[in-house]
C-alpha cells in the first residue's frame, strides 16, 4: 500500500478511537443507567414501595412552604415529590438510578478540570453507589440522596463559574454556595466546602487556600443551629447522619459517599502522573474500571434473599395493595417468624382459606395469628400489620387505635394508615373526623381520588350500612360499650359473631385461636353457642376434626353438633393406623403421608413450644 494512503488509513482510525473515546462517558452512563435500574428493581423494589407509605406529600402551599423552610428544605421538598409516585411499578428504581447516573455526570464534569483523561468517569459512580447501599438501611432517608445530588450541581456551577473570578469573589462564591446548600440540604454542605478548598488547592487557584472560609462557614452554621435547637446534636450537623432517623444511632457510617468523593478527587489528581499514550488503551482502562466499579457495588450492595425485614416489606406492600393471591405465592414465606405467619394467615382469611389451610405451614400457637396479642409493645411500623389484622377481624377500635399508633415511627404520615382512619371513622359514625382525614387525603396525587369517592358515605348512616365493607364492619362494633381487647382477642371476636354471626373472617379467626390453643372447653362452648346459626350453619372440616379429639369419649355430642360420620369413618381409620404404627414400633409419623393435613395429625405431632 502507499505510504500516504497507509497514513491516512492510521490517521483516520486514530480519529474514529478518539470520537469513540470523547462519547464514551454517554455510553457509560446509559449502560450504568440500565444496569443500575434492574438491579434496583430486583433487590430493592419493596422498599420503594415501603418509603412511599413512610411519607405523605400534599399539593398544598401551607404543606410545601412548611417542609421548604425547615433546615434541608429543598432536599426534603424534593425527595418527598419524588417518593409519592414510588408506588408505580418500576417507576422508584428508574429515578433512583436517574438521580445516580445525573449525580456522576456531574461529577465528571467538575473533575475533568483536574484531570480530563475519560478512562476515570467510571469512578464518578462511587460516591453514588454508596448512597444507593445506604438506602437499604429502612432509616435512612430519601433526602440524603437529593441532599447529595444537590451537592454535586452546586459543586458542578462553581467550577464552572470561578475560574475566570478573582480571588476574593471566588471565596464569596464559595462561602455563599456553602451556606446556601446547608440551607437547602443540611449537612452535606460540609462535604461541598472540603470539596471546594480541594479543587481550588489541586488547581492552584490563586488563593485557594483562603477557601477555607467555606469550611468554616459550615462549622459555625452547624454550632448555631444546635445551638438554637434546630439539630439535636452536632452528629447531625456535621455528617450525613442528618437524613437518618434521629431518634435511631445506624450501625453502619453513614458517610461512605463523603469519603469516597473527595477520595475520587484525589485519584484523579494523582492519575496526572500517570500516563496512558493511545485512546485504545484508555478506553481498556475505561471498561476495566467500569466492570471493578460494577462487580465492587454488586459484591458490597446486594441484599440478602434471606432478609427477614425486606420479607415483611414485600408482605406488607401486598397487605396495602391487598394483593392477597401474590402474598401467598411470595418466596419469602416460611414459619419460623411468627410477623410471617401472621402476613399468610391475613391473606388465607381474605381468600376464605383460613380454616383449609390454617395447619399448611405447621402453625405453633396463637401467636401465628396475631403476634404478642394485646400484651407486646412493638415498635411503630409493626402496628401497622396489627391495625391491618384487627381491622379485618372486625375488631375495630383496636385498628384505631394501632393507626393511631403507626403515626409514631412515621416521621411524615403513613397513606394506609390515613385511609385506615377515614374507614374505622365512618363505620363509628364520627363523621366530622373522616371529613378531615378525607380532606388531607384529597390534598396528595395518589390517594385524592380514593378519598373524595368516601366522601358519598359522609353524614349518611344509609349509605355506610349498605356498603360492603363498611356496612359489615358497622355491624361488628359491640351492642355496649366496653374497652377493646379487655378479655383478650378471642374474646372480642365472640362478641363479633354475637352481634354480627356472617362475618366469616372473625369466625374463621375465632375457631382458628381454639384450635391452635388446644382449648377444648372453649371450643365446644363455641360450638354450643353458635352452631346452626350464620355463623356456624355447618361445621368446618378442621373444627369437626378437633371435637372428636376434644370429645373423644362422647361422639354424640360431636354427631349431634355437625360431625358428620364420614369425619367419624375417617378418624375410626387414623386412630387403626397409629395403632398399627404403636405395635410394630414404626414411627408413627409415617402418617403424615395420608392424615398430615389433619387436626389430629397436628395434635399428637406438633407439640405446644
Amino acid at each position: 500500500m502507499h505510504p500516504v494512503i497507509n497514513g491516512f488509513a492510521v490517521s483516520s482510525q486514530r480519529g474514529n478511537m478518539k470520537t469513540i473515546e470523547k462519547y464514551s462517558p454517554v455510553f457509560v452512563g446509559g449502560v450504568a443507567f440500565l444496569l443500575l435500574w434492574l438491579f434496583l428493581q430486583a433487590n430493592q423494589e419493596f422498599l420503594f414501595y415501603y418509603r412511599e407509605q413512610q411519607q405523605l406529600f400534599m399539593k398544598d402551599v401551607d404543606f410545601i412552604r412548611d417542609r421548604y423552610t425547615t433546615l434541608g428544605g429543598l432536599s426534603l421538598c424534593l425527595a418527598q415529590f419524588l417518593v409519592q409516585f414510588f408506588s408505580i411499578r418500576l417507576l422508584g428504581a428508574a429515578v433512583t438510578a436517574g438521580i445516580g447516573v445525573l449525580s456522576a455526570m456531574l461529577l465528571w464534569f467538575s473533575l475533568r478540570k483536574l484531570n480530563a483523561s475519560v478512562y476515570l468517569f467510571p469512578l464518578c459512580f462511587v460516591p453514588w453507589l454508596f448512597q444507593v447501599k445506604g438506602l437499604l438501611d429502612y432509616y435512612y432517608h430519601y433526602e440524603g440522596v437529593l441532599a447529595f445530588f444537590l451537592s454535586m450541581l452546586f459543586f458542578w456551577i462553581y467550577t464552572a463559574s470561578s475560574s475566570t473570578m478573582r480571588p476574593l469573589f471566588r471565596i464569596g462564591w464559595g462561602c455563599l454556595f456553602t451556606v446556601c446548600l446547608y440551607l437547602f440540604a443540611g449537612s452535606i454542605a460540609l462535604l461541598f466546602a472540603v470539596m471546594l478548598l480541594l479543587y481550588d488547592v489541586l488547581t492552584k487557584s490563586p488563593g485557594g487556600y483562603w477557601q477555607l472560609f467555606s469550611v468554616l462557614s459550615v462549622a459555625v452554621l452547624g454550632m448555631i443551629f444546635v445551638h438554637v435547637g434546630c439539630l439535636v446534636s452536632y452528629r447531625f450537623a456535621y455528617t450525613n447522619d442528618f437524613n437518618y432517623e434521629p431518634i435511631l444511632v445506624p450501625l453502619q457510617s453513614t458517610n461512605g459517599s463523603w469519603f469516597a468523593a473527595v477520595g475520587c478527587m484525589l485519584l484523579f489528581f494523582l492519575a496526572r502522573y500517570v500516563s496512558i499514550k493511545t485512546p485504545a488503551a484508555r478506553m481498556v482502562c475505561m471498561v476495566v474500571l467500569s466492570l471493578g466499579v460494577g462487580w465492587g457495588y454488586g459484591r458490597y450492595a446486594a441484599m440478602d434473599a434471606g432478609d427477614k425485614t425486606y420479607a415483611m416489606v414485600e408482605l406488607q406492600h401486598y397487605v396495602t395493595t391487598e394483593q392477597w393471591n401474590a402474598l401467598l405465592r411470595s418466596k419469602k414465606i416460611r414459619n419460623n417468624n411468627y410477623l410471617i405467619m401472621n402476613y399468610v394467615n391475613l391473606a388465607l382469611s381474605q381468600e376464605g382459606k383460613l380454616l383449609t389451610r390454617l395447619l399448611d405451614l405447621q402453625p405453633r400457637d396463637p401467636q401465628t395469628l396475631l403476634v404478642g396479642g394485646e400484651k407486646t409493645e412493638l415498635v411503630a411500623e409493626l402496628t401497622v400489620l396489627l391495625s391491618d389484622i384487627y381491622y379485618r377481624m372486625g375488631i375495630i377500635a383496636s385498628a384505631q387505635d394501632k393507626a393511631f399508633d403507626s403515626s409514631i415511627g412515621v416521621r411524615y404520615g403513613s397513606p394506609a394508615m390515613l385511609k385506615l382512619l377515614v374507614k374505622t371513622n365512618l363505620i363509628y359514625g364520627a363523621y366530622p373526623v373522616a371529613e378531615k382525614y378525607i380532606s388531607v387525603l384529597e390534598r396528595t396525587w395518589g390517594y385524592g381520588k380514593w378519598a373524595t369517592s368516601m366522601r358519598r358515605f359522609l353524614y349518611d348512616d344509609e349509605a355506610v350500612e349498605q356498603d360492603p365493607e363498611l356496612g359489615m364492619k358497622r355491624r361488628d362494633l359491640p351492642a355496649t360499650d366496653a374497652f377493646s381487647l379487655q378479655d383478650g382477642v378471642y374474646a372480642d371476636l365472640v362478641h363479633i359473631l354475637e352481634t354480627n354471626p356472617k362475618d366469616m373472617a372473625a369466625r374463621d379467626y375465632a375457631v382458628a385461636h381454639l384450635l391452635l390453643s388446644r382449648d377444648r372447653e372453649s371450643a365446644n362452648r363455641f360450638v354450643e353457642r353458635f352452631y346452626g346459626t350464620d355463623a356456624l350453619k355447618s361445621v368446618p372440616q378442621i373444627l369437626q376434626e378437633a371435637m372428636i379429639v376434644f370429645n373423644e369419649n362422647d361422639m354424640d355430642f360431636c354427631r349431634k353438633h355437625g360431625v358428620t360420620e364420614e369425619t367419624l369413618t375417617r378418624y375410626d381409620e387414623f386412630k387403626r393406623q397409629f395403632i398399627a404404627f404403636q405395635r410394630t414400633k414404626r414411627n408413627p409419623a409415617a402418617l403424615k403421608a395420608g392424615f398430615g393435613k389433619t387436626y389430629w395429625y397436628y395434635f399428637l405431632f406438633n407439640p405446644v413450644r
